[in-house]
């Protein structure tokens, strides 16, 4: 009703404006019931109408783009991200609030101010040829550099830029800044673990290099006390043996009961030599006997053969769940203790001492002797056969302790786990 009312009221004031008109050109007005101003009528307020229609389109197209305008300046302004506009020279044109929080200013300082005056001195190179890259590429650009607040703190950001032509055709770039410090550090710091992995798997492949040395120097020593064993025992005794023997044969005589008896004793020798030999190799009583009666068997028969006095004190009273590997391990590492003893302690006299509990076995070898500094054990044989023990008890998931000083003994302690701890 109401633009109806309103139509009809414009109607009326354009029929006087059309009469007024009429009248000042001398024109005698027509009837209202004349076709020809009827017509005119109909014409003009269906031209008003169409107009009004545009009108209100015109309106609603500009809140629209009034709408939108709010809605990208707060993307804009409020992306997580810094954007910016430079000209070719590298003057700001346009930048948004983000950019200016990231550079510790507000947005009105930025406007006009070069751009790589707000990066770090020695990254403007980077800046100089990312912009030269951006003449003639087709696609964005990135680069990373580091940047600067207006107090001069630093940071790391990744630029993506294109160019652009502004409103008169000039060349501009577009730039999103997107600050990545938080990356660049993890990044550091994953480059740092890496040198230090690197350098731990080098000093790694270094020790098993020198393991694998004394292995075979090992292997090498062994293999020369067997042959000095059978040369200067067995050998020996073989060949006495034959020379009687031959003696006896030369000289046509059956009845010699003092060579016989000679050959005899040199045979006898020779098997307990041999025997022994083969005890040494592989002991029967590892294959025969738990760990702790092999022990107790191992110290016994070497202070026999070395004249000491070292003491077996078994600790435990649970029993002990070692497989093979571990078993021979823990009675070789024990007697190559031992020998140390004997060799470089300067005493005859120590305690072999074994504990457990629900999950390791603990074996300490201890002489009241020498003693060394263990901060500055050097890799001989002596150092080196402790070094060698401590990379094998690492395989096993175990450790060694070494506490020793000059002219106060020496505590080397094993602590090896249990079957079940082995995973």
């Amino acid at each position: 009703m109401t633009q109806k009312k309103t139509a009809q009221e414009k109607f009326k004031q354009l029929r006087r404006q059309a009469g007024d008109l009429l009248t000042d050109k001398g024109v005698a007005c027509v009837p209202a019931d004349n076709e020809d101003l009827l017509r005119l009528v109909q014409e003009l307020q269906t031209f008003q109408i169409e107009l009004e229609c545009q009108n209100e389109e015109l309106n609603r197209s500009r809140s629209e783009l009034m709408e939108s305008k709010i809605r990208y300046t707060e993307l804009y302004d409020s992306s997580p991200v810094g954007y910016a506009t430079i000209n070719k020279t590298g003057l700001i044109l346009r930048a948004n609030l983000t950019l200016a929080s990231l550079l510790g200013t507000d947005r009105a300082s930025l406007i006009s101010m070069w751009f790589s005056d707000h990066i770090i001195f020695d990254d403007k190179d980077i800046f100089y040829r990312h912009r030269q890259h951006l003449l003639n590429a087709t696609t964005p650009q990135t680069c990373e550099l580091r940047m600067k607040t207006k107090s001069g703190t630093p940071f790391h950001v990744r630029l993506e830029s294109t160019h652009v032509s502004g409103e008169n055709g000039e060349l501009q770039y577009r730039i999103v800044i997107v600050e990545n410090s938080e990356y660049k550090k993890a990044q550091i710091a994953l480059n740092e673990l890496n040198k230090a992995l690197n350098q731990k798997v080098k000093k790694r492949t270094r020790k098993l290099k020198q393991l694998n040395e004394h292995l075979i120097y090992t292997e090498q020593r062994e293999r020369n006390a067997i042959a000095s064993e059978l040369h200067d025992n067995v050998v020996q005794n073989l060949a006495m043996s034959i020379s009687k023997i031959k003696g006896v044969a030369e000289s046509h005589s059956v009845n010699n009961k003092s060579t016989f008896s000679a050959v005899q004793e040199h045979l006898e020798q020779s098997l307990q030599y041999a025997q022994l030999m083969i005890y040494q190799l592989c002991p029967p009583v590892l294959k025969d006997f738990d760990i702790v009666t092999a022990l107790g068997f191992l110290i016994e028969e070497n202070n026999k053969k070395y004249n000491a006095d070292v003491r077996f004190i078994n600790n435990s009273e649970t029993s002990i769940d070692l497989n093979e590997v571990q078993k021979v391990f823990l009675y070789r590492a024990v007697n190559e203790l031992y020998l140390n003893v004997i060799k470089h302690s300067g005493v005859k006299e120590g305690n072999v001492e074994l504990w457990t509990d629900k999950t390791s076995i603990r074996v300490s070898v201890n002489d009241k002797g020498a003693g060394f500094d263990a901060n500055k054990i050097s890799e001989t044989l002596y150092g080196f056969g402790l070094y060698a023990l401590a990379e094998r008890l690492e395989n096993m998931n175990g450790q060694l302790k070494i506490d020793s000083s000059v002219g106060k003994g020496t505590t080397i302690t094993l602590n090896i786990p249990q079957r079940e701890n082995l995973l």
